[in-house]
């Protein structure tokens, strides 16, 4: 533990005293020794080197844009942040990522982007001929942008239609962009600074025929004098919400010729006669994750719930008679507004730790071509259907998070000063890119109910994660009824979330049961299958998505559990407890219209009362609890959540200390008011 340094003495004392467990050993639980050096390392390099310093003033949009382009440079020029071995190393690599990520999501995203994304490309998806890319990348001679979406389609990549036609005679593709909808658009580092794209087009062949989607490096621009070339149009798209460190920009083609060679050829080539060959039967069935991403919202519900937390028990507001102010966080209804987010934290973030390493099972797995296919495959639908799941989940509680973390603040929170409104503001796009989050959903639930229609002739356990071999015993769930007795006030919390997860068993038999069969009413009806689909995701297809992946929540985090720190165990449970009543709740009315409850409101009365109580019991814990994951205080940058918890001496120098905040307004004689005549 000696790995972890003190916390600063304050306000905060109080609450710290009271724990029941040494917040030292959470963080233990949270992270590996390994991973707290690593990223104690970084903390200090990037805290001690000016060009991190955060600025004194708001930037000017090319201001932010050209710092973050220099800090981008200092990071790959340290052996610190940039190591070697960075990408030998992969949990390296993660952790110094996440550091990063804390400090600007801008910087790990244009440093991302422009040099390490590209090299994953070519390492999945290219072969020998794309080695001098990768090399002219680990040299900096080149830096690129991914361009997938177009100005009028994004999810649907199916209907993208920037080209890539064969030219037999020239062997060379000829890229082209129809018309303006077709522009490939939000591109990172394309704005101003990529000199290369990863191109996504519909191949075509001599003979006319489409090929569908495949990725081409296309060089857009010369990288000394970064003048794009001719056939190419590039624009900035401008000021963003947030992130506005990355340079986005829009790409157009006119007949653009790039070499064969140029097409990452591993899932799809064409020969130089202009024949297509492919080791796929079908290309749709290529896996794509969206594992990373995840993690993502675990760094900004950190972020969000520290400062809160920490403000809420600094901050004082009313009182017994006579017995002076309170700190907010002592209010019942102030912490069910912050603690289900702060167990939240705990569950996604072990969820997205395990995720990323069976991930990084079935890739290796993969390579290693000496499993069975059927178990590699059934491996591939649960990773891929998890993702979809994990990726819109984990962007909206982050958002959800930050938002009631602001309100819950009062008006100090929309300072900012406070730090809300960047976190808020990046996050944001976490529930669009990669995937709108309501489209990504489906394809979890696209693959729920295939396997509940197979379900006669299927054995879930052969699905290697084990998500969904409840479903064997579909029959028993589905004969669930919940009794007065259900959640009694004398459950333990590991017996409430035994019974939260057999809740969550009946759910999603329930709601594969009930989509399937208004499914099959409506294709009676004489409806088309994108209809059905369409007609089925508000109340039934969307919540089964959500029921699978909150089932593998709690199942993930209740295995960390059983293997921590006995001195842990406690505090962990009360945490999955809540997290998983408060989550059991909102699908209610699914039981209601299912029959599990019967008529039981007494239930509902249980749960209550359960989450009560353990607000009660989580408050001692709470700033400890938060303390396990909060950043240093120059990586959180916010007057309200500083360790020491001396809120008000951070507030009152930074309001003195900001540039004109004790002069006069430039423009003061215009302010000036009517001189009175005299009388």
């Amino acid at each position: 533990m000696d790995l972890i340094p003190d916390l600063p003495s304050g306000p905060l004392d109080v609450y710290r005293k009271q724990a029941s467990f040494n917040w030292k050993k959470m963080k233990l639980f949270l992270e590996s020794p390994e991973d707290i050096e690593i990223a104690n390392e970084a903390f200090k390099y990037m805290e001690e080197e000016p060009i991190f310093q955060h600025p004194d003033r708001d930037l000017t949009l090319e201001e932010e844009r050209h710092l973050t382009f220099q800090r981008m440079k200092k990071v790959y020029n340290s052996d610190i942040l940039y190591p070697d071995d960075l990408f030998m190393n992969r949990n390296k690599h993660r952790v110094l990522n996440n550091v990063i990520s804390l400090y600007d999501w801008s910087l790990l995203a244009r440093k991302s982007l422009l040099i390490e994304f590209p090299m994953g490309a070519f390492l999945g998806l290219g072969t020998d001929r794309h080695r001098k890319f990768i090399n002219s990348l680990m040299n900096r001679e080149i830096g690129f942008a991914f361009c997938l979406t177009e100005i009028s389609h994004g999810s649907n990549t199916k209907a993208l239609r920037t080209e890539a036609r064969y030219d037999i005679e020239s062997e060379s593709f000829i890229l082209h962009t129809p018309d303006f909808e077709a522009a490939k658009c939000w591109a990172g580092c394309l704005g101003k600074t990529a000199s290369h794209c990863l191109v996504f087009a519909q191949l075509y062949t001599p003979d006319g025929v489409c090929h569908g989607l495949h990725n081409f490096v296309t060089p857009v621009r010369d990288p000394q004098t970064l003048q794009p070339y001719p056939g190419v149009t590039i624009f900035d798209m401008g000021a963003k919400i947030g992130l506005n460190g990355m340079d986005n920009g829009v790409i157009m083609f006119n007949h653009y010729k790039i070499p064969r060679e140029n097409l990452l050829n591993k899932t799809g080539d064409v020969t130089v006669d202009g024949k297509y060959v492919s080791p796929f039967k079908d290309p749709s069935k290529r896996f794509e994750g969206r594992v990373g991403i995840t993690e993502f919202g675990v760094i900004n519900l950190t972020k969000a719930l520290t400062i809160s937390i920490r403000y809420s028990a600094v901050r004082r507001q009313f009182g017994p008679e006579n017995q002076g102010e309170i700190p907010v966080l002592e209010y019942p209804l102030q912490q069910y507004r912050l603690f289900p987010y702060l167990s939240g934290l705990y569950v996604l973030h072990c969820f997205s730790v395990k995720l990323k390493d069976r991930n990084m099972s079935f890739r290796l797995a993969v390579m290693g071509g000496s499993e069975d296919p059927d178990y590699l495959a059934n491996f591939g639908q649960e990773i891929h259907a998890l993702s979809c799941f994990s990726k819109p989940y984990s962007g909206w509680m982050a958002r959800d998070a930050v938002q009631e973390s602001r309100e819950a603040c009062g008006g100090h929170g929309y300072l900012k000063a406070a730090g809300f409104g960047k976190i808020r503001n990046d996050n944001d796009a976490n529930c669009t890119y990669e995937g709108d989050n309501n489209v990504l959903l489906q394809q979890t639930s696209n693959w729920l109910l295939s396997l509940w229609v197979a379900r006669q002739r299927t054995d879930f356990t052969r699905f290697p994660m084990g998500t969904v071999s409840y479903l064997n015993q579909y029959n028993k769930y589905l004969n669930m009824k919940w009794s007065s007795d259900t959640f009694n006030r004398n459950l333990k919390d590991e017996d409430i979330i035994q019974t939260c997860l057999d809740t969550y068993c009946w759910l999603v038999c329930w709601l594969c049961k009930a989509t399937s069969q208004d499914m099959e009413t409506l294709k009676s009806s004489g409806k088309n299958k994108f209809d059905i689909k369409n007609n089925c995701q508000i109340f039934r297809a969307h919540n089964l998505s959500l029921a699978y992946g909150e089932r593998v929540f709690i199942t993930w985090f209740l295995e960390s559990i059983k293997e921590a720190d006995v001195s842990l165990q406690i505090p962990l449970y009360r945490l999955l407890a809540l997290f998983s009543l408060t989550r059991v709740l909102k699908h209610v009315s699914s039981y209601v219209e299912g029959g599990l409850i019967n008529g039981e409101n007494v239930v509902i009365t249980n749960i209550e009362e359960h989450i009560t109580r353990l607000l009660s019991e989580i408050l001692p814990d709470s700033v400890s609890l938060i303390d396990a994951f909060a950043p240093p205080d120059f990586f959180l940058n916010s007057v309200l959540g500083n360790a020491d918890g001396r809120v008000y001496e951070h507030m009152y120098r930074k309001m003195l200390t900001s540039p004109g905040s004790v002069t006069r307004d430039t423009n003061w004689q215009e302010m000036r008011y009517n001189i009175p005549s005299k009388l």
